[in-house]
């Protein structure tokens, strides 16, 4: 098989559930890092052991000693600009890098550094022809579907979607169907051995014995329905006073978050951990996970390592989710923004633990099968050896 050069290219890092680990005066772990540089980082391990020059481009990072200790060459670079300006001077960062390390597939994981790239291409003479753009679509923040469809049907070589949901959507706003493929992500760590309750933490966060923990993991952001999941623990509280509701995660709602949980009379039942590096701890010690988010650009991260650990996962029926979670055989989907629902769903798995376990063991074999490291490199791969080196 061809040997190939490849960079990788990532704009920022932001944090999200799991990360890299620093003390806090708390006494918990912070990160700064989440899914979409975890991926970029298991995508380069494994282009690596499969013999492939890798080569990894940021603005900022959180994991420099991750791809130092495997031998992933990185660099820090002008790709998370967002001016015109700025775009040209990413565009002269990833040319030198192109450049320097003779280049041949440039794999963008998001909209603007995917456009630097292009105009990096461009500027290298008649040598661009040899060089392809691979556009990763994790979903579209603040873009229109139909205006990057258009655009990206000329701009890249090939397209790779995290969901036929997102593929779909692409289609739709104008990208060719032969420009692109769905490929699902995979476990941003490896399979978990055992999924046995780490009571360490139980006890660390003083949670009682045979008390009902349900947790979520996300960024704390608008649009990710973190007030659907306080709602819910609410309406839970008067069933279940005693129960104990953990969100895991940062960003720039948290402290609005926070005042909610107290408005709703959740002080003493809630934990905020803020962003946390050991997620097998944490998911370890749910009794069920929730997602409250009303629509994924994919079908979410969270979900997948929650049903690796065979936790029963209550999340909404949207976006690239279904194609995950199966209702009622690998989890439960309900409504988006219905803390009613979220709620109805949780006490029904508390109640019938049989029907929990059984859903949480599925949902376990489920990822343990199709959700793996090796399977995602060897379909990129594919995509890189088919439509990009031919």
């Amino acid at each position: 098989m061809n040997k190939l050069n490849v960079l990788l290219l990532v704009p920022y890092f932001c944090a999200g559930g799991a990360g890299k680990s620093s003390p806090t005066s708390n006494g918990y772990e912070m990160v700064s890092f989440g899914g979409t540089d975890l991926s970029t980082l298991l995508l380069a391990d494994g282009f690596k052991k499969k013999g492939h020059n890798v080569f990894v481009m940021f603005a900022d990072s959180g994991l420099p000693e991750e791809f130092t200790e495997r031998g992933i060459p990185h660099v820090l670079a002008r790709v998370d600009r967002r001016t015109v300006w700025g775009l040209f001077q990413g565009a002269f960062d990833i040319r030198k890098a192109i450049i320097r390390n003779r280049i041949r597939i440039v794999h963008s994981q998001t909209v603007v550094p995917t456009i630097m790239a292009y105009l990096a291409k461009l500027s290298i003479n008649k040598k661009a022809e040899n060089i392809k753009i691979v556009w990763h679509c994790r979903g579209i923040k603040d873009h229109n579907y139909f205006i990057v469809g258009k655009i990206f049907n000329w701009l890249v070589d090939f397209a790779i979607a995290n969901c036929d949901f997102e593929r779909n959507r692409l289609i739709k706003g104008g990208l060719s169907p032969e420009k692109i493929k769905t490929v699902y992500n995979c476990l941003n760590f490896p399979f978990p051995d055992t999924i046995d309750k780490d009571y360490s933490l139980i006890e660390q966060l003083d949670i009682k014995k045979d008390v009902p923990v349900i947790g979520t993991v996300s960024r704390m952001d608008s649009d990710r329905g973190i007030e659907y999941f306080l709602q819910a623990a609410s309406i839970l509280k008067k069933s279940l006073p005693e129960a104990k509701f953990i969100i895991v995660g940062g960003g720039p709602r948290t402290n609005e978050y926070k005042q909610l949980a107290i408005d709703l009379g959740l002080k003493k039942n809630i934990v905020f951990l803020g962003p946390y590096r050991d997620m097998a701890r944490i998911y370890s010690i749910l009794d069920i996970f929730i997602n409250p988010r009303p629509l994924e650009t994919g079908t979410a991260n969270v979900n997948a390592e929650a049903l690796a650990f065979a936790k029963p996962v209550v999340a909404c029926n949207s976006g690239g989710v279904p194609e995950l979670i199966e209702n009622g055989v690998t989890g439960v989907l309900v409504p988006p923004k219905n803390p009613d629902e979220l709620a109805r769903a949780v006490v029904y798995l508390l109640q019938n633990k049989e029907i929990a376990d059984s859903i949480g063991q599925r949902g376990r074999q489920h990822i343990k099968e199709y959700f793996t490291q090796e399977r995602l490199i060897e379909e990129i791969e594919g995509i890189y050896m088919t439509h990009i080196n031919s």
